[in-house]
């Protein structure tokens, strides 16, 4: 580890903003003045020695001990360096992120990667809901990136994605890719139902089950699409937690859509 670790005293009792604390924000600060850093916590403004025992030394990473789901916006806007989060992530993981890699060892909230346009998330847990979707008043979701989930994500994972990598290796909830403008979402555990509903443009993959496949969409037939075993391959090269992907077969059976918008998506079941 080399820069700071933060460790939650206790629980606090409002949620935290705690876009403040990134990588870019921290360079060239000592750990005084990482300790008297302003925060966000409710309606009012905290002193980040007030929540966190700081130990370490400076450098170009983080690490967030006992975190819990009222600590949200980690990561936000960051461009460089490495956030580790031990315990759980509240909402707005990496929103805005551009750069740089995040690890949650837990779940985390609604919204992570919100606005994302590059870097990498990886959560060894579960996701809420809106994985890299559009925040309301926004018009695009995820426009860059990458992001992995070794649980399950939640309900419209993908919603309105503009362009990036999403991947989870177990279920994914409904309406996934709703409204999808561009980019991939892979899936290998189930999908639930309406998978995307309003599609315009973008690929969705998954090896598992396909719940309530929305009828403007056309079935294609089995094809077997190399461009997929290229794609897999240059995912896996992120690192080990990606290896799996090598495994994946590219002969899929296709559906197009979603017609009821003149979409020209797909969406692809391996076989």
């Amino acid at each position: 580890m080399n820069g700071p670790i933060l460790t939650l005293k206790e629980i606090p009792d409002s949620r935290v903003d705690m876009s403040p604390l990134t990588p870019d924000a921290l360079r060239g600060t000592d750990l005084e003045q990482i300790a008297a850093i302003a925060l966000r916590c409710g309606g009012r403004k905290v002193t980040t020695s007030e929540l966190f025992g700081i130990e370490g030394e400076p450098g170009p990473d983080i690490e967030i001990r006992e975190s819990c789901e009222r600590l949200e916006g980690i990561g936000s806007r960051m461009t460089k360096g490495e956030i580790r989060v031990v315990g759980k992530a509240g909402a707005y993981l990496g929103q805005d992120m551009k750069g740089g890699v995040i690890t949650v060892k837990g779940d985390a909230g609604l919204w992570a990667g919100a606005g994302m346009r590059g870097g990498r998330i990886e959560i060894l847990g579960n996701a809420g809901d809106y994985l890299g979707a559009v925040r309301i008043g926004e018009q695009q979701g995820m426009r860059g990136g990458t992001i992995l989930v070794i649980g399950n994500a939640g309900d419209r994972l993908g919603e309105r994605m503009r362009r990036g990598s999403i991947i989870v290796q177990g279920n994914g909830g409904s309406y996934a890719g709703a409204n999808m403008l561009a980019g991939t979402l892979i899936v290998m555990g189930h999908l639930g139902s309406c998978a995307g509903f309003g599609m315009r443009r973008g690929t969705i993959v998954t090896p598992g089950m396909l719940g309530d496949l929305l009828p403007s969409f056309s079935d294609c037939g089995i094809l077997d699409l190399g461009f997929l075993s290229l794609m897999f391959r240059e995912l896996a090269n992120h690192g080990p937690r990606y290896g799996f992907l090598k495994e994946l077969s590219s002969l899929t059976r296709r559906f197009a859509g979603d017609a009821g918008v003149g979409g020209k998506g797909e969406i692809l079941v391996l076989q």
